[in-house]
């Protein structure tokens, strides 16, 4: 017999908000599509005894490869010659594997099970043991927090396209906290502000 054991704990503490159709407050404008990846899910919930849809935040965050983001919700909104004007750095993931829980270990044994039960009302609990034949199997599950390749775009001087400036590789979580503030940290290197560091440089907001 064999288990696999772990609890998935959501919150009501969410990390991201919608407004007008786009994350509130974040770096990076991502339209509301992209609630799914950011593993923001209705979940019941029981409240005042009754079965309620509740917005709730998990950990298995999914940003999958192609995908595409702005630092502007222009670039979504307006014909593109328009929304390079406005656009200061935009992101392509060329690679991306998810967050997961995976089994890391096993761990057997062939102790014998003891199980309680009570033979007739009334009358003391008695423990009865069984064996297993193939023994007891339980996988240890951990986190992964993903993978993600992504590469960083600027617009020309001109605004007529884009360039690469860099690909960077980062977990999805880094990948999230970077959406949300412009600063990335990895493995093989401190904090860092991109937008500092390639001197963005945009037309004024036309909403």
């Amino acid at each position: 017999m064999q288990f696999s054991i772990y609890q998935e704990d959501r919150s009501t503490v969410l990390i991201a908000t919608f407004k007008d159709g786009y994350t509130a407050d974040w770096r990076f404008a991502l339209p509301v599509s992209f609630r799914e990846v950011l593993d923001i899910k209705l979940t019941e919930r029981q409240h005042l005894g009754k079965t309620v849809l509740t917005w709730t935040q998990g950990r298995l965050f999914s940003i999958f490869q192609g995908s595409m983001m702005y630092d502007t919700r222009l670039a979504y909104e307006l014909e593109w010659g328009e929304a390079l004007k406005h656009i200061g750095l935009a992101l392509q993931v060329k690679k991306a594997s998810p967050c997961e829980y995976r089994p890391s270990e096993i761990v057997e044994t062939k102790s014998p099970i003891v199980d309680i039960i009570t033979t007739k009302p009334g009358q003391p609990e008695l423990p009865v043991e069984k064996t297993l034949s193939d023994g007891l199997k339980i996988n240890r599950i951990r986190y992964y927090p993903g993978r993600i390749d992504f590469v960083v775009l600027k617009p020309s001087p001109d605004k007529t396209t884009v360039a690469e400036v860099e690909t960077i590789e980062c977990s999805q979580e880094q990948f999230i906290s970077f959406l949300q503030t412009g600063r990335i940290t990895t493995k093989d290197h401190p904090e860092r502000d991109l937008f500092k560091e390639h001197s963005i440089q945009r037309a004024p907001a036309l909403l």
